[in-house]
C-alpha cells in the first residue's frame, strides 16, 4: 500500500507521513504552502549532543532572507509551523535552584551607589554577558535556568515578524506607552528585526515589549541612575504586551546595569532582579572565602544591603569608624555572643599555619605516618592574619554573622547564615518591646560634623530628618543627637 511521503529539507530524506505520526492535515500544510519547510527531527535537533530542539539554526534561516522582511516573514510563519509539529513549548515556570543562582557583586554596588531603595525588594543575580543578558535575564527569572534564551529570542522574532503593527512605530497599532514616551528614543522596525534575529546582538525596549508578549508576563524595566529632574527614566517601564493582563499574573523585574564596576558607569548589561525571599532560599553560603578577599573580581559594596538576608555573602568596604561608631554595621538588629579568633595563612597559597608562643611559624604534616608540628624553614617574612568573628541575633539565636578581615586590607567578608526570624522595626529600644538597630556609620559621622559646626540639637535632628524618609539613614531621636 503507497503512503504520503514528504521530504526534510535538511538531509533530503523521505519520510513516511505516517511513521512520523504527522496528521493529513499537518501534511497538507507542509506540501502546498510554498514556503514551508519541513526539517527531521534529526535535522531540527542538536543532535547527536542531545535531543534538545536547535533554536539557533532556526534563527539563522530566518537571518538568512535578510534583508527582504517579506521573505523573513514567511521564514517566521514555516518556523511556527515546525515548533507546533514537534510540541515545542516554553517550560515550565520554577524558582531557580541553588546551582543556578550567583548574586551579581557588579550590581548591588552600583544599587548601592544610585537606588539602595530596589536592594530592600530586590537582588540582582548574576547571567551569562554574550549579547543575549536580556534573554537570559528573563529564562532565569521565569524558568530558574538561562537555557531557554536562544528559545525567547526565536519566539520574540517570529512575534515581531508576524504580528509587526504592535512594533512598528510607523502603524498606527504601535505600542501606546511608547508613542505617549517623548524621551523615549527606539530604532524603526526593519532595523530592530535585524539586530533582533542575531544571536547575541544588542536588546532594548522593543524587545522587552516583544518578549512579555512571549512569555505573557508584565515585564519591570528598571534603570539604575536617576535623572536630573527626579522623573523615572525612560528605560524604566512596566511593560505588558499583547495579550497580557487578562489574567493576573506576577511582574518579571529586569535591572539594567553594567559589565563591570567603572565610573561614570556604563549601562551595558541585564540581569534579573529575584525578590529577596527567593534568593535568600536559593543561595548558600561557600565555605572559606578568605581569597575571595583578594579577588578584585568579586565587586565592594559601600555597606552591607538592606533587607532581608539570608545564607547569603557580602564584600563590604571596611568604615573608618571611631569609639562611637560599629564598622561592621547592617541591619538585621542587635548581635549577641560576638567572639573571634586569629588565623595566620602564607600569602601565596593561603595555606593555614600555627603561631608559636615563641614568635615562630610551624605547619602540620605527615611525618612517619603521624601528623606532627613541625618549623617552617625558612621562616615566612610576610604572613597575613585572618580575623574571624562570629555573633547570633539577639532574638533569634540560630540566625548567625560571620565576619572575617585581613590586616591591611580595606574590605571584609560578612556572612549570614540561617533563616532570618522577620522584619525589624530600625528605631526604639529592645526593653520598649521592639529591636533595637544599629545607626549606620555614616549618620554618626554626619551628627558629628553638624554639632563641631555649632548646630544646635534640634536643628541638627530636624534638618536629618528632612532629608529622607528612610528611617536608617537619620537619628532615631533628639535623643542620639545630644549624646
Amino acid at each position: 500500500m503507497e503512503q504520503e511521503s514528504i521530504q526534510c529539507d535538511g538531509c533530503s530524506m523521505w519520510l513516511h507521513q505516517h511513521c512520523i505520526h504527522m496528521s493529513l492535515t499537518a501534511y497538507a500544510e507542509f506540501s502546498l504552502t510554498d514556503h514551508f519547510n519541513f526539517f527531521c527531527l534529526q535535522c531540527s535537533t542538536n543532535r547527536p549532543a542531545d535531543d534538545t530542539y536547535n533554536f539557533l539554526a532556526a534563527l539563522a534561516r530566518i537571518a538568512a532572507r535578510a534583508p527582504d522582511i517579506d521573505s523573513m516573514r514567511q521564514q517566521a510563519e514555516s518556523e511556527r509551523n515546525l515548533l507546533s509539529f514537534y510540541s515545542v513549548s516554553l517550560p515550565p515556570v520554577c524558582v531557580p535552584s541553588v546551582a543556578d543562582v550567583v548574586i551579581d557583586n557588579v550590581s548591588v554596588v552600583l544599587l548601592q551607589r544610585y537606588s539602595p531603595w530596589i536592594l530592600q525588594q530586590f537582588m540582582p543575580v548574576t547571567v551569562g554577558a554574550d549579547g543575549n543578558c536580556f534573554f537570559r535575564a528573563v529564562s532565569v527569572a521565569l524558568y530558574g535556568t538561562e537555557k531557554a534564551h536562544a528559545q525567547l529570542r526565536l519566539l520574540s522574532v517570529i512575534e515581531a515578524l508576524l504580528c509587526h503593527t504592535l512594533y512598528d512605530s510607523s502603524s498606527p497599532d504601535y505600542y501606546a506607552p511608547y508613542v505617549a514616551d517623548a524621551d523615549l528614543i527606539l530604532s524603526d522596525y526593519n532595523k530592530f528585526i535585524f539586530d533582533l534575529v542575531k544571536n547575541g546582538s544588542y536588546c532594548d525596549m522593543l524587545t522587552v515589549l516583544v518578549c512579555s508578549t512571549v512569555v505573557q508576563r508584565p515585564i519591570q524595566t528598571r534603570w539604575p541612575i536617576p535623572t536630573r529632574d527626579g522623573r523615572a527614566a525612560p528605560t524604566t517601564k512596566r511593560v505588558t504586551g499583547r495579550g497580557v493582563g487578562l489574567q493576573p499574573t506576577s511582574d518579571i523585574n529586569i535591572l539594567w546595569t553594567c559589565g563591570a564596576v567603572l565610573e561614570p558607569p556604563v549601562i551595558n548589561h541585564f540581569v534579573p532582579l529575584l525578590p529577596v525571599s527567593v534568593v535568600s532560599s536559593c543561595v548558600e553560603v561557600p565555605a572559606g572565602h578568605t581569597d575571595s578577599l583578594f579577588d578584585d573580581s568579586i565587586a565592594v559594596c559601600d555597606t552591607v544591603p538592606t533587607g532581608v538576608k539570608e545564607n547569603v555573602f557580602f564584600k563590604v568596604r571596611m568604615q573608618q569608624a571611631d569609639e562611637r561608631q560599629n564598622k561592621f554595621w547592617d541591619d538585621c538588629g542587635a548581635w549577641l555572643g560576638t567572639h573571634g579568633k586569629k588565623k595566620y595563612h602564607l600569602p601565596s597559597s593561603y595555606k593555614e599555619i600555627n603561631r608559636q608562643r615563641d614568635g615562630t611559624y610551624a605547619e602540620r604534616r605527615c611525618v612517619h605516618g603521624k601528623m606532627s608540628v613541625v618549623p617552617i624553614e625558612p621562616q615566612p617574612c610576610n604572613v597575613f592574619i585572618r580575623h574571624i568573628q562570629y555573633s547570633k541575633l539577639r532574638r533569634d539565636m540560630s540566625f548567625q554573622r560571620r565576619i572575617t578581615y585581613v590586616d591591611g586590607r580595606d574590605c571584609y567578608l560578612v556572612e549570614y547564615v540561617g533563616k532570618f526570624p522577620s522584619s525589624v522595626l530600625p528605631h526604639g529600644n529592645a526593653k520598649h518591646g521592639s529591636e533595637y538597630v544599629r545607626s549606620r556609620p555614616d549618620v554618626l559621622t554626619n551628627i558629628a560634623a553638624a554639632l563641631v559646626a555649632k548646630k544646635k540639637v534640634k536643628r541638627t535632628y530636624d534638618e536629618m530628618k528632612a532629608t529622607t524618609d528612610d528611617d536608617l539613614s537619620r537619628p532615631r531621636d533628639k535623643k542620639q543627637v545630644q549624646m
